[in-house]
């Protein structure tokens, strides 16, 4: 019975953390054409983007100005 709350407990979290991406991702638009200005942006998901515009293109709907650290 320990075993299956533990393994119940387990699956709960991973779910959680996936609910904080999917709340900030979204689809990536491969089509969007970006400069290669570098002016980097760090993603919700925790990724560093050349610049905003990447970072939308690849889904990512929150971030902040500057290098992920």
């Amino acid at each position: 019975m320990k075993k299956l709350i533990c393994f119940g407990l387990l699956l709960l979290s991973f779910q959680c953390e996936d609910d904080a991406i999917s709340t900030c991702m979204t689809s990536p638009k491969p089509d969007t054409a970006c400069t290669l200005e570098y002016d980097p942006v760090c993603g919700c998901d925790g990724t560093t983007y050349g610049n905003a515009c990447a970072a939308d293109a690849a889904g990512v709907l929150e971030w902040t100005q500057g290098a992920c650290e």
